[in-house]
């Protein structure tokens, strides 16, 4: 089992090529819960459904909605695993 804080996903819209963080999971959102500083954004990827805490005006930025195809990504160091 793979786990990390959902604080410490990153969202990204579009193509994440140029990047150096390599645990980039494609999916698309299928709950979305907004706050007026927080949001919690749920995707659905291939590997299970990953759930991410980013600011409200981030959601909004990036026009994150239900439906969106978005990546979620996790830096190296922030993964830890479990049996």
């Amino acid at each position: 089992t793979v786990i990390f804080k959902e604080t410490e996903v990153i969202l990204g819209i579009g193509d994440m090529n140029g990047i150096s963080l390599r645990n980039k999971f494609k999916g698309r959102v299928v709950d979305l819960q907004s706050d007026e500083l927080l949001s919690k954004v749920v995707v659905d990827t291939k590997v299970g459904l990953i759930s991410s805490i980013i600011t409200s005006n981030a959601v909004n930025q990036l026009e994150i909605e239900l439906g969106s195809e978005v990546t979620a990504m996790v830096k190296t160091n922030e993964i830890q695993l479990s049996e």
